[in-house]
C-alpha cells in the first residue's frame, strides 16, 4: 500500500501550524498514543519494504 498526497504544501503549512500554536499554548495539537502509532506505522512501513513486502503488523513493534 502506497499512501501519495497531491498537495504537500498544505499538509506541511497545517503540520507547521499545529506546531507554533502548541508553542503559543503549550497545548498538545495530537495526543501522545497518536505519535506512537504514526511512529510505529513508519517503522512497519520501512521493515516490510526491506523485507520484500512482508506484512508487519504494528502490534508487533514493541513500545517503551
Amino acid at each position: 500500500m502506497q499512501t501519495a498526497s497531491a498537495d504537500s504544501f498544505f499538509a506541511f503549512k497545517a503540520q507547521l501550524s499545529a506546531f507554533v500554536d502548541y508553542l503559543r499554548t503549550g497545548v498538545r495539537p495530537f495526543p501522545f498514543a497518536e505519535t506512537v502509532e504514526l511512529i510505529q506505522l513508519v517503522i512497519a512501513g520501512k521493515l516490510s519494504r526491506e523485507q520484500n513486502g512482508r506484512v508487519v503488523a504494528l502490534s508487533s513493534l514493541s513500545v517503551p
